[in-house]
């Protein structure tokens, strides 16, 4: 980081200020698109280890026929359509979820 100590302030915040932010924006990941976490109607086991098998991240099975899918980007979700199973989104931003 360069720092100027001569010049006006207004000169000197931008000097700090423009590899700050710099910095920021090469630090957020490529796409900087949300997680989500969805619902997915299975009608027995072997759904779910398909689900499995398709590499989706399932966080949690209940025996009445949901399991919970973290999708993390666009291509999550278009291989979940994919597949043909019915879901809703339930947290539509994961990692805005508990802030």
């Amino acid at each position: 980081m360069v720092i100027y100590l001569t010049g006006s302030i207004p000169n000197r915040l931008c000097t700090l200020s423009l590899p700050i932010l710099l910095a920021f924006l090469l630090l957020q990941p490529p796409s900087a698109q949300a997680s989500q976490l969805v619902q997915v109607a299975l009608s027995d086991r072997s759904q779910l280890e398909r689900l499995q098998q398709a590499g989706f991240d399932v966080s949690y099975y209940s025996d009445g026929g949901l399991a919970e899918v973290i999708l993390m980007n666009e291509d999550d979700k278009e291989r979940l359509n994919a597949t043909g199973f019915p879901y809703f989104v339930s947290i539509p931003n994961i990692e805005n979820f508990n802030r």
